[in-house]
């Protein structure tokens, strides 16, 4: 088990990273807004999203800790975009904090029909 703990610190010091190059990515905090589309799979320790454009090229791809204070520092350059997530634990207070960060956000029923 100690194995693996190490495994996911090394993994999160490599996502944290790739987190702070959200912010100096160029041309990522000065697009347009509404020009891209960021999808959110949500966990209780660490939360997946990817960014595209509207034309489905990936832009980004990582991983952020699900705390208020993580994701609000790794998206808050970024203008006002649409942003899905899926229904669970934690849904409601990060599409509240996006929605105050000036994020159209999508909540989508993840369980089907």
């Amino acid at each position: 088990m100690k194995n693996d703990n190490k495994k996911e610190t090394a993994k999160s010091k490599r996502e944290a990273k790739k987190v702070a190059s959200l912010q100096s990515l160029e041309g990522l905090a000065e697009r347009d807004a509404k020009s891209l589309v960021m999808g959110m799979d949500l966990g209780d320790r660490k939360s997946a999203y990817c960014i595209r454009t509207l034309g489905q090229e990936i832009i980004l791809e990582g991983t952020v800790a699900t705390k208020a204070d993580a994701i609000l520092d790794a998206f808050k350059n970024l203008r006002r975009q649409r942003v899905v997530i899926g229904t669970g634990t934690h849904s409601r207070w990060i599409s509240q904090l996006l929605e105050l960060m000036g994020h159209e956000v999508i909540v989508g029923n993840t369980r089907g029909s």
